[in-house]
């Protein structure tokens, strides 16, 4: 065998070897940051649901809402339909609506009024659905 055969064939195994490893490397660093992604993004859900709503559950209902620059907190179950909760006390023009929504799309709605006062408060509660008729109340928490 001459020397320029055998350098040509010594040099095909090497270069096979680093492209598999190279190959190897690429799956490994692959694969971590799927890990990662696989960890970080739920834990980053929890966090901000945590943050935003007052509890790590995110697909439980909040335990309070920040809406409107006033805060709200839950105080339990009411039963009734929405035109139930446009009461007497409501505006002329108050209006049922959806106004927010948490992490998972459960709306958030409220009766508003029409407040053209800056910083006048936009509604006294909160509702968030919890089962057909039934809803959970969230009043304005340290008044107006």
């Amino acid at each position: 065998m001459n020397g320029k055969a055998s350098a040509e064939t010594s040099g095909t195994p090497a270069r096979s070897h680093a492209s598999h490893r190279s190959w190897l490397r690429s799956l490994v660093v692959l694969l971590t940051i799927l890990g990662a992604l696989v960890v970080l993004v739920p834990a980053g859900v929890v966090v901000a649901n945590r943050v935003a709503f007052g509890r790590f559950a995110f697909w439980a209902p909040p335990a309070r809402v920040d809406y409107c620059g006033r805060r709200y907190y839950e105080q339990g179950p009411e039963s009734g339909h929405p035109s139930d909760f446009l009461g007497a006390d409501s505006d002329e023009g108050s209006a049922w609506k959806q106004v927010a929504s948490t992490f998972t799309g459960r709306p958030i709605f409220a009766v508003e009024g029409t407040h053209t006062t800056p910083g006048a408060v936009c509604t006294m509660a909160l509702y968030v659905q919890d089962g057909k008729d039934q809803w959970l109340v969230y009043p304005l928490s340290g008044g107006p």
